[in-house]
């Protein structure tokens, strides 16, 4: 009986373990630089500096460390890069000619996360000021200048869409300086929410109905500069129809969009001639040109054509697996609707890469739809337009090297039948007709049966001892 009860035992642990494969690791939090070194060491001492030079500095890898800018007379310079091989170091590389030749005290500040129960934010820890001379022959006064992408957002409630900004320094001689990688940047949003990091950042355009701005302040070489990307997010319209992606199978919707605004906008985008590489089926979309045209699919609530997709429908089952893409719940829900009525909707959510552009594969259409990950991961999409009745198989890709995708285990759902009508004679719907099961449901619930079992197997062996018992007195 001992050894049934430990069996028990383990197999509950087993199921359990079955039903959760997250693992969380807690991150220290820093609540003053107490212990915390901060020193830059390029350039050194009274170093004199033309042209592009580098800025350095050798931080404390505590843990919580977030970032490293270089200031000067308070005001950022830039922000620097970690070391892939040793996150003590960061550097940044500067175009000295950004400040009239003169003294600069530099100072690297490191800032480092903090969530303790007294506190929250960031805390920043300064080195001691390191004097250097700027030095340059030719002196060329130069303008900071960002580029927006895109310029303005226009699209439906509930959405995401990725923004990106690159900065440049222009000179009075013509020349012109990419300085994307070394600026500091700041985002803010009047409407909706945004998760941000450094030139990136993912918008989700929430519930309400309206229009704001998404702000960027941009600090480089003492330089600083503010512009906005004017948002207009309109509520989702019902009877709206999804472009010529449910119709992929048909010859013309392979070859392109089937939109003149998409078109145009992604021409715009990507430029022409990739345009038509891509449309043409010779490449596909990159993740940078996908991040860049993001704007153009929120025109469309983030419906994919299935021949832009950065990963061709027929290859998403084929892709290596990744514990870090998950399909983890798939449920009917309800959206407003402009005239205050709800309407039927399937909410998909689940993990992949934060930060990363998440492919949304329903089978057996094919479907695609794309949405953003938040700052842990977490992704989510509202499909309102129905499915065809019967099962489907839902996969996530994401890219996780340069040009190098994985993808989930398949996630399964059955759409019921809906009333036929003249305008809906197949029946198409999104009300789910059962519990929907993953992998790891499914290996939940045979835990669950496998314990079942024991336990009557347990019940069933006292019985028996019971009745037995009186005969062996005799």
């Amino acid at each position: 009986m001992k050894r049934t009860l430990l069996l028990i035992t383990a197999v509950v642990l087993a199921g359990l373990g079955l039903a959760s494969t997250h693992w969380h690791s807690s991150v220290a939090d820093a609540s003053s630089c107490s212990g915390i070194t901060v020193d830059v060491v390029s350039p050194q001492t009274n170093a004199q500096v033309a042209g592009t030079t580098t800025l350095a500095a050798s931080v404390t890898n505590y843990p919580g460390l977030n970032k490293v800018e270089f200031w000067v007379n308070g005001s950022v310079l830039g922000q620097g890069q970690a070391s892939s091989t040793n996150y003590s170091y960061w550097q940044m590389g500067w175009d000295s000619r950004a400040l009239p030749n003169g003294t600069y005290p530099l100072v690297a500040r490191a800032y480092y996360h903090n969530s303790t129960s007294t506190s929250t934010g960031d805390v920043t820890c300064d080195s001691s000021p390191v004097p250097f001379y700027v030095n340059n022959q030719t002196a060329v006064s130069s303008n900071l200048v960002l580029e927006l992408h895109p310029t303005t957002w226009e699209g439906p409630t509930n959405v995401s869409s990725a923004f990106s900004v690159n900065s440049f320094l222009i000179y009075s001689n013509g020349t012109k300086n990419d300085v994307t990688a070394q600026t500091a940047f700041t985002w803010s949003t009047s409407l909706g929410t945004l998760n941000h990091n450094g030139n990136q950042a993912s918008f989700f355009s929430g519930p309400n109905a309206g229009t704001g701005e998404v702000k960027i302040h941009a600090d480089y070489g003492g330089k600083a500069v503010d512009q906005a990307i004017k948002i207009t997010v309109k509520s989702q319209v019902s009877g709206s129809s999804y472009p010529t992606t449910q119709s992929s199978n048909s010859p013309t919707a392979a070859s392109s969009p089937g939109d003149p605004q998409l078109e145009a906008c992604l021409k715009q985008a990507v430029g022409d001639s990739r345009y038509q590489q891509i449309t043409s089926g010779a490449s596909r979309l990159t993740e940078t040109e996908f991040q860049k045209a993001s704007h153009c699919f929120a025109q469309h609530q983030f419906v994919v054509p299935t021949n832009l997709a950065p990963v061709a429908p027929a290859k998403v089952k084929d892709l290596p697996k990744s514990p870090d893409l998950e399909v983890s719940e798939v449920k009917n829900s309800l959206t407003k609707q402009s005239d205050g009525s709800s309407k039927a909707a399937l909410t998909l959510s689940g993990k992949a890469i934060a930060g990363k552009t998440v492919l949304i594969y329903v089978f057996s259409e094919p479907l695609v739809l794309a949405a953003n990950t938040d700052k842990d991961g977490r992704w989510s999409y509202t499909l309102e337009n129905p499915l065809k009745p019967g099962k489907h198989e839902v996969y996530v890709a994401a890219e996780k090297d340069p040009n190098s995708y994985v993808g989930s285990n398949p996630f399964f759902i059955s759409v019921a039948r809906a009333a036929s009508t003249a305008e809906n004679p197949e029946g198409d719907g999104l009300s789910l007709a059962a519990p929907n099961s993953s992998i790891v449901t499914f290996g939940l619930y045979a835990a669950i049966a496998i314990i079942a079992g024991l336990v009557a197997h347990l019940f069933l062996t006292m019985w028996r001892g019971r009745i037995t018992k009186p005969n062996a007195r005799r």
